[in-house]
């Protein structure tokens, strides 16, 4: 997949969701199965992947959801050489 700088934060979140939502793991972008094999471990290639936008305005922009395990995902957008960092409280209940 081609990194798109026209694409904006909140476009770049609707376009991941559309990639994910309603997907099995073996029928993702090779890319994409790569991060939810990462976030998830050892999964089935038949998981469903159910992934939505949460416009709530929390730290995370997308809930991820396999097997009925969510994770929420900042997702972060930029073409500049830089990294935000804020502390892990700010992310945790």
């Amino acid at each position: 997949m081609k990194f798109n700088s026209d694409v904006n934060g909140f476009q770049n979140e609707i376009d991941i969701c559309k990639m994910l939502n309603n997907k099995c793991l073996k029928d993702l972008d090779p890319m994409y199965n790569a991060f939810i094999t990462d976030l998830y471990g050892n999964l089935c290639s038949n998981d469903l992947i159910k992934c939505k936008i949460d416009h709530d305005l929390k730290k995370y922009d997308i809930v991820i959801s396999v097997n009925d395990i969510k994770k929420y995902v900042s997702i972060k957008k930029g073409v500049k050489n830089s990294v935000h960092v804020e502390p892990v409280f700010k992310f945790t209940n």
